[in-house]
């Protein structure tokens, strides 16, 4: 039987863009004019910005889970948008070498390929399967197409359940994995112990 592939976005789900954007303007990505977001890129990009941000505080569970989806059969690709504008390729070879510093590598035990499109809409065209992305531009358009599915990451215990009750309940339950996962990170670990 072939199993569902599995996309994951790297803004907001692998890569803490977020943070480099309230460090900046003390504002998140999407609360800001976007006009000034790419005109601080078009500056940014060229310097290498993708390569040195920093890992999302879940980055190994999510990149456990990544390999427990392999594991078991799932194509597991990453699927990130970069800009149309002149700078995407950079950010694209950026995005491909953060990927790799992180023990990340194409044909890995964590993914199968890194596929980077020319905006957050052109993820849709990758449909059947599931994409792990926290932005609505992308996951919406994706759910939108005949087997696509759109898992809203917010933090990595949420993404477990939505991915658990969409493959069937064959993942390791929340509970077991804040248990068992030596490197969860303790906050989000006791916080999720302590709510559920």
């Amino acid at each position: 039987m072939n199993k569902q592939p599995i996309y994951f976005d790297m803004d907001g789900v692998l890569v803490d863009l977020d943070k480099f954007f309230h460090d900046r303007y003390g504002s998140h990505n999407k609360d800001l004019d976007r006009d000034r977001v790419f005109a601080d890129l078009e500056t940014l990009a060229p310097d290498h910005l993708f390569q040195r941000l920093e890992p999302m505080s879940d980055f190994q569970e999510m990149k456990k889970l990544m390999e427990f989806l392999k594991s078991k059969g799932h194509p597991v690709h990453i699927l990130s948008s970069c800009t149309e504008n002149w700078y995407g390729d950079v950010i694209a070879d950026d995005k491909a070498i953060w990927l790799e510093n992180q023990g990340i590598c194409e044909e890995s035990i964590f993914c199968d390929t890194f596929i980077f499109v020319k905006g957050s809409k052109m993820k849709a065209d990758y449909a059947p399967g599931i994409l792990v992305d926290d932005w609505h531009k992308a996951g919406i358009p994706f759910s939108q197409q005949n087997g696509g599915y759109w898992v809203k990451h917010t933090n990595f215990y949420d993404t477990l359940i939505q991915l658990n009750a969409l493959l069937g309940n064959t993942l390791p339950t929340s509970e077991w994995w804040a248990r068992n996962v030596q490197d969860a990170t303790s906050t989000e670990k006791q916080l999720y112990i302590t709510d559920h």
